[in-house]
């Protein structure tokens, strides 16, 4: 299964260009802010409570819609959820 949820080089070079120079430096200067290197969309402390980072929403969605697009949906919805910031760490390299 884990071979499965894995992009080709040709599908993870697509990816790399949606991102874009100034987008990958975003989501880098998130994963050295607040994530532990494993992690883009953190939970950020307020007085009252922890929200989950902006990045998880925004970015995120568009991210998991482009994923679906690239491997025409052969993942669940679960499984996009599960593995788009794993995807986009090693992306992001």
């Amino acid at each position: 299964m884990e071979d499965m949820l894995n992009l080709s080089n040709e599908q993870m070079e697509k990816f790399r260009k949606l991102l874009t120079p100034q987008g990958t430096e975003h989501l880098r200067c998130i994963r050295d802010s607040y994530g532990d290197g494993y992690k883009l969309s953190v939970m950020i402390p307020t007085k009252t409570k922890k929200i989950p980072h902006h990045v998880h929403f925004r970015e995120g969605i568009a991210i998991r819609n482009f994923l679906r697009e690239v491997t025409d949906c052969a993942w669940t919805d679960y499984e996009y959820d599960d593995n788009w910031e794993r995807v986009t760490l090693e992306a992001i390299k």
